[in-house]
């Protein structure tokens, strides 16, 4: 299960502001898209706030919890591994050094923040086609890779220095030239 200290990733994701009243939202709309490369569960944590304080809602795929007032985001998740059957199946995200800390001491895995961005949150790069995706002008390609009315050569790139290509046989040989 992936753990998450919502309020420390939502600092540190590119486009995201804590600062932002829709900040939250955002963040678990983010995950719920990126939801199928994450795997097992997923548990956002959020400190104090707008919502219902120690609650867990599903949103997306995504569990959601906010922290009971007087708590911390921190301290829910610290409870919640300590509640697991086997806490080396919980990865921490979170960028807060203490909260890593104790996580591992409890046997859990962790991750940054920026790790995890990188690793669940970013597109992965499109490949180029091996094909075209569209029909090809043939004309284009001939003038590109050769072939048909070939343009005069420049001496020094195979050609005979008179503007004529050589001529090839059907087996890649070269043919006699004629004078």
């Amino acid at each position: 299960m992936i753990i998450l200290d919502g309020h420390n990733l939502i600092g540190r994701l590119p486009g995201m502001s804590l600062d932002d009243p829709n900040d939250e939202e955002k963040l678990v709309r983010l995950l719920s898209q990126h939801r199928g490369r994450m795997g097992g569960g997923v548990l956002v944590v959020f400190d104090p706030g707008s919502g219902p304080g120690g609650s867990v809602r599903s949103f997306g795929g995504i569990k959601v919890a906010y922290a009971p007032r007087g708590s911390t985001a921190d301290s829910v998740i610290l409870k919640h591994i300590e509640r697991m059957k086997d806490p080396r199946e919980a990865l921490v995200v979170s960028s807060d050094g203490r909260l890593r800390s104790q996580a591992r001491a409890l046997g859990a895995r962790v991750m940054s923040a920026e790790e995890f961005e990188r690793r669940f949150l970013r597109s992965p790069r499109r490949l180029p086609p091996e094909k075209p995706e569209g029909p090809v002008d043939l004309e284009e390609w001939m003038e590109i890779f050769g072939g048909g009315n070939s343009q005069p050569r420049e001496p020094g790139l195979g050609g005979r220095g008179d503007g004529r290509a050589r001529r090839v046989g059907s087996r890649g040989t070269k043919r006699p030239e004629r004078g």
